[in-house]
């Protein structure tokens, strides 16, 4: 393992991911990892997920924050003792969250 990190001159990012794959492979994969070490990196490089841009982040955090609230009003509903009107604001508000969602969605 050390001869294939200095001969590939891995930065310790690479040597983490190569002995992590190493440790947790087959006896086969052990031996593929350490015959062709840029092979398995190549890989992992098509595999990795781009980090999002800072609009993508912020969306994601808008979205898992509508989640959130999602789930909050959803616990709420049965204990909340509404009357008929406000029931029936409660489901203009509900459609309207519904159709933005479709239109998010889109």
């Amino acid at each position: 393992m050390a001869a294939a990190f200095a001969k590939h001159r891995c930065d310790t990012r690479q040597a983490g991911q190569l002995y992590a794959a190493w440790r947790d492979g087959s006896p086969l994969v052990r031996k593929r990892i350490l015959a062709e070490p840029e092979l398995f990196l190549k890989a992992q490089r098509q595999v990795e997920p781009k980090a999002p841009s800072a609009q993508a982040a912020a969306l994601l955090r808008d979205l898992e924050m509508v989640s959130a609230i999602m789930s909050r009003a959803s616990r709420r509903v049965a204990g909340a003792g509404m009357d008929r009107d406000q029931g029936e604001d409660a489901r203009r508000k509900i459609d309207r969250v519904a159709n933005n969602m479709v239109i998010l969605a889109m």
